[in-house]
C-alpha cells in the first residue's frame, strides 16, 4: 500500500513472462495481485489461475503501469476501482476461460461481465494487447470519463463486446 512517484516508481519486474508465474491455485473468488498504490508497475510476468489477474484496488490512484505481462485462465483480467488517472496498460497478452464460438445470445449473457481490461477514471492509455477469451475484451466502464485512449488492441473474440464503453 506504499506509492512510489511518477520519478521513481516502484516496479515489480519479472526476469520473463515465461519464468515468473503468480499463480492462484484456481481459487474462484481470488485476485492474483492486489494494487493499493500509485506510480506501481507490474511487467514481465504471468498472473494465472483464479478468479481475476490483478485488481487496482484503491480509488483515485495515479500512475499505474501493466506492460507485457501473460495473464491466461482467469475471469477478470485488469480490474480497476473509480476515479484513477493516467494508467499505461500495454503489450500485454490476456486469455480468458470463454471458448470461441460461445456468445451473448446462446445463453443470455450469462458471461457478460467477463472482462479483459477495465479502466476507470480519465487519462488511461491501453494499447497493443492481444485479448481472448472474455466477455467484454476491454471496457471503460466509469460514466463521463476523459481522455482515455485505446489503439492497436487485438481481440481475437469477444463473447459480447471487442470494446465497451459504459
Amino acid at each position: 500500500d506504499k506509492s512510489g512517484t511518477a520519478a521513481d516508481p516502484i516496479v515489480l519486474r519479472g526476469a520473463s513472462t515465461d519464468s515468473v508465474v503468480l499463480d492462484g491455485g484456481g481459487c474462484p473468488d481470488c485476485n492474483v495481485l492486489e494494487v493499493y498504490a500509485s506510480h506501481v508497475h507490474i511487467e514481465r510476468m504471468t498472473l494465472q489461475s483464479a478468479n481475476r489477474a490483478l485488481r487496482f484496488q484503491t480509488a483515485g490512484d495515479e500512475g499505474n503501469v501493466v506492460r507485457r505481462v501473460y495473464v491466461r485462465d482467469v475471469r477478470l483480467g485488469i480490474g480497476a476501482r473509480e476515479d484513477q488517472q493516467n494508467f499505461y496498460i500495454c503489450d500485454n497478452a490476456l486469455e480468458g476461460r470463454l471458448k470461441w464460438p460461445q456468445v451473448y445470445g446462446d445463453d443470455g449473457g450469462m458471461f457478460a461481465n467477463e472482462d479483459g481490461v477495465v479502466v476507470m477514471g480519465d487519462g488511461h492509455v491501453v494499447c497493443h494487447n492481444r485479448l481472448v477469451g472474455f466477455g467484454d475484451a476491454i471496457k471503460s466502464e466509469q460514466p463521463g470519463a476523459r481522455a482515455v485512449d485505446f489503439y492497436g488492441n487485438l481481440t481475437l473474440s469477444a463473447y459480447d463486446n471487442a470494446l465497451e464503453l459504459d
